[in-house]
């Protein structure tokens, strides 16, 4: 389901008079990893107006102590997914089958942790692979499982030492006068770094999500004159801790 089906969701559910509902959060462990790689991913059921991310997510970094840190290098993803479609058998009842489907995307990761190379896969489950070169490095590659709603992390790792610990933050932003919409809203996150930011909109694909040092942090959300909101949250290597802003009309 896109993240915008799930917001007119919560809208309903919030004139039928409900009060937030917490959903389950579950954590997935690597199921593969290949030497010199690190895979992170999780799938998550927030809050019932949003799930981890309106569309399945890779984040994919590429690092090199040798070179001094993260580097460019170039990324191929490729894999299969099933998608259903309705299949009109003999029976005149008709039936949903799944139909193996393949995708590839090439990319370039950046050495910028907050705009790193996000690809954006169909919302359905399947395995990917990830090709890196980079340089005379050895080709790096891994194998990831994604389902839907989820956001993945893939390191490449070039060098001859492992990478820094990373986690990240994805943050909401809602305004609801009895339509409940994502909003673009400003954000403070101050811990053991610091940056300024802005969530993403209604329309954007993709959720807004920050790559942290681990710990814990302090995040100030401010959208329109509303009063600001806080939150504190803590970020783990490898993990997606999560943030949700709600401003509404109260009611008459």
């Amino acid at each position: 389901m896109s993240f915008r089906k799930l917001v007119l969701l919560s809208a309903l559910v919030a004139l039928l008079g409900l009060s937030l509902v917490y959903g389950i959060k579950y954590e997935f462990t690597p199921s593969n990893t290949i030497a010199k790689t690190s895979v992170t991913q999780r799938g998550s059921q927030g809050w019932i107006i949003h799930s981890a991310s309106p569309n399945t997510q890779l984040l994919v970094f590429a690092y090199s102590g040798d070179a001094g840190g993260f580097v460019q290098a170039s990324v191929r993803i490729s894999g299969q997914y099933e998608q259903q479609e309705f299949y009109n058998d003999t029976t005149g009842k008709g039936t949903f089958i799944n139909v193996p489907t393949t995708v590839d995307f090439n990319g370039t990761t950046s050495t910028d942790l907050q705009n790193p190379l996000v690809i954006t896969l169909p919302d359905y489950r399947g395995n990917y692979t990830v090709y890196g070169t980079y340089g005379s490095a050895s080709l790096q590659n891994v194998i990831v499982n994604l389902s839907v709603n989820q956001i993945g992390e893939v390191i490449l790792n070039f060098g001859s030492s492992p990478p820094p610990p990373l986690g990240h933050l994805t943050v909401v932003a809602v305004w609801s006068d009895g339509v409940a919409r994502a909003v673009q809203a400003s954000v403070t996150i101050t811990g053991p770094e610091s940056l300024n930011a802005t969530t993403h909109d209604q329309y954007a694909d993709t959720q807004a999500v920050f790559t942290l040092q681990p710990g814990v942090y302090n995040v100030t959300a401010t959208y329109d004159a509303l009063t600001p909101k806080n939150y504190t949250v803590t970020v783990t290597a490898g993990g997606f801790a999560e943030a949700l802003f709600w401003w509404s009309v109260p009611p008459s």
